[in-house]
């Protein structure tokens, strides 16, 4: 399982491109850019159940993001991505590996991309602790507060070590916050458990979020 993989991209110090898709969508704010597949091993469940054109699953996606960005921006108070002026922020969707629910790439690891972008898996389905739709809402909300961390600071290859902890063990915080019934965090505790002497900058930051 890796929940995240924010710090193995820090440590691998690549510079990507975004993914290629063949469709993009708006979420219902206008302020994220939606990107999936229509054939393939990537391509979401089409079914769209209320006609829109867009699968329900996209749509999904979309109204969660929106929620995310008011909670934590509207009503938390912390910085806004995207900001006003700023592009639509980018979201694709992709047959993730078994146990990796999303990433987030930021200006620092990224190419042509201003603010970076997430990805995330396209159904849930086999590998996670949690499936369908709640993966899918907690890592949306991990993916976009790691976006809001770098709206602060970039992380770089030295936070590797001293930061990471905080910006995952935060990141997996407001998952609870924003859905509370969901409760992927609790199958991340068990090191806290199993090792509580562990020094707190050593952990993965997942297991001290409760």
């Amino acid at each position: 399982q890796q929940k995240c993989e924010f710090g193995s991209m820090l440590n691998s110090q690549l510079r990507m491109p975004p993914p290629i898709n063949d469709t993009l969508v708006f979420s219902p704010s206008g302020l994220f850019t939606i990107h999936y597949d229509t054939v393939g091993v990537d391509a979401p469940n089409l079914v769209d159940l209320n006609l829109n054109g867009i699968p329900d699953y996209v749509d999904s996606v979309g109204i969660t993001i929106d929620y995310v960005r008011t909670i934590i921006c509207y009503v938390m108070g912390y910085r806004e991505v995207p900001a006003t002026n700023e592009p639509a922020y980018p979201i694709y969707i992709s047959n993730r590996n078994s146990g990796s629910y999303g990433v987030n790439w930021g200006s620092n690891d990224s190419l042509g991309m201003l603010l970076g972008w997430i990805e995330i898996d396209n159904n849930y389905s086999n590998g996670f602790y949690t499936s369908g739709i709640k993966a899918m809402q907690v890592t949306v909300a991990h993916e976009y507060f790691h976006a809001v961390q770098r709206k602060y600071k970039e992380p770089t290859i030295i936070d590797q070590v001293s930061t990471v902890f905080f910006h995952e063990f935060s990141s997996t915080w407001i998952e609870d916050v924003i859905f509370p019934d969901n409760n992927d965090y609790i199958y991340w505790t068990d090191d806290f458990y199993i090792y509580p002497t562990t020094i707190f900058e050593e952990t993965d930051g997942y297991s001290v979020s409760s």
